[in-house]
C-alpha cells in the first residue's frame, strides 16, 4: 500500500517527517595550517639540579725555565718576560710567548711613566770608617838627596863625615819612603875599561867590608870601553829605559866611552824609617868625587 499525497489548499504537498541519517561520509583531506595562536604565559622554574663536578684548577706559579719545561704539567702557571701563562698539556714545548702550548693568562703591558720624584728621606746614620788606601806617590818636588864624597875604594863616606865609611857611619832616613835617582860626579884621569858597580845598601853590619846581596837595594852599573881622562858626570833613575849615556868635560862636555844602567835588586828601591844607608863601589874609582842618593819619603 502507498501512502498517499496530501496537498493543502494551496495546491502544495504537506512535508513529511526527516528520516533517518545516513553513514558518515569518508574524511575530506587535511586542511591549510591556521596561523600560531598566541604565547601560552611561562610555567614555572623548576628544581635546580645537582652540582657537576669540580675542574681541574691551576697549578702553583713558577718562573719559565726551558730545562723544566719537560716537567711541567697541564694547568701549570708560569710567569716569562713579566706575562703570565697556563701550560695546555703536560710537557710543553718551545717558549711561551710563541709556543702553541701555552695560553696567555696576563700579558704585561707598556712600561707607564715615570712618577714623580718623592721626598728626599732623612739622611742616614754614618757608616763605618772604610780602610785606609795605600800612601800615594810623593811629589818628586819633596826629594832629597845623600850626598856621598872621597876617593876611596869600597864604602864611601858621607858629605861631612869625621873619615869614618858610611858602612859605620851611614845616612838615617827619618820617614818611609824609595830610592828614586843617582847622580855621580867624578874627576878622574886615565880611569881605565871596566865594569864598575855601585851598590845603595840599607842596614849593613859595621863589621862588614863587602856587602852581601841581602844588603844591596839597587845596583848602578857603570861600563866604560876606553880610558876616560876629565870630569865625568851622570844621572839615572830606576825607571829609566835601557842604558844611559855619560858625559865627560875635557873641557868641554862631549858623549864619554861608557854606559850606565839601574838594576832594582829590591823591587820598588825601598826605604823604611830608621832605615841605615850607605855606598859601595867595586872596583874602587880612587879619585876625587861626589855621589848623590835621591829619595822621596813622608818626611
Amino acid at each position: 500500500m502507498y501512502p498517499r499525497n496530501f496537498f493543502s489548499c494551496d495546491g502544495r504537498r504537506n512535508s513529511g517527517s526527516n528520516g533517518n541519517t545516513g553513514p558518515t561520509g569518508n574524511t575530506g583531506p587535511t586542511g591549510n595550517t591556521g596561523p600560531t595562536g598566541n604565547t601560552g604565559p611561562m610555567g614555572n622554574t623548576g628544581p635546580t639540579g645537582n652540582a657537576g663536578p669540580s675542574g681541574a684548577g691551576f697549578q702553583s706559579t713558577t718562573t719559565f725555565s726551558l730545562a723544566a719545561a719537560p716537567n711541567y704539567k697541564k694547568g701549570q702557571v708560569v710567569t716569562y718576560t713579566g706575562s703570565g701563562y697556563v701550560v695546555k698539556k703536560d710537557a710543553p714545548q718551545g717558549f711561551p710567548n710563541i709556543s702553541p702550548d701555552y695560553i696567555v693568562l696576563v700579558e704585561s703591558g707598556p712600561t707607564g711613566s715615570t712618577g714623580p720624584t718623592g721626598i728626599t728621606g732623612p739622611t742616614g746614620n754614618t757608616g763605618p770608617t772604610g780602610i785606609t788606601g795605600p800612601t800615594g806617590s810623593a811629589d818628586s818636588a819633596s826629594a832629597k838627596s845623600i850626598v856621598f864624597q872621597g876617593t876611596n875604594a869600597g864604602f864611601q863616606r858621607i858629605a861631612g863625615s869625621p873619615g869614618i865609611d858610611s858602612n859605620v857611619i851611614p845616612y838615617v832616613t827619618a820617614g818611609a819612603g824609595s830610592i828614586v835617582g843617582f847622580s855621580a860626579s867624578i874627576n878622574i884621569n886615565n880611569l881605565p875599561p871596566a865594569i864598575y858597580t855601585i851598590n845603595i845598601c840599607r842596614n849593613v853590619p859595621t863589621n862588614l867590608t863587602t856587602p852581601s846581596s841581602s844588603y844591596i837595594l839597587s845596583t848602578i852599573t857603570l861600563t866604560t870601553t876606553d880610558k876616560i881622562t876629565g870630569t865625568m858626570v851622570f844621572s839615572i833613575k830606576p825607571t829609566d829605559s835601557g842604558a844611559g849615556q855619560i858625559q865627560v868635560f875635557n873641557p868641554t862636555p862631549a858623549v864619554g866611552p861608557a854606559t850606565v844602567t839601574w838594576t832594582s835588586i829590591t823591587t820598588g828601591n825601598p826605604v823604611a824609617r830608621g832605615d841605615a844607608i850607605s855606598l859601595y863601589i867595586t872596583p874602587g874609582i880612587t879619585a876625587s868625587a861626589v855621589y848623590s842618593i835621591f829619595l822621596i819619603t813622608d818626611i
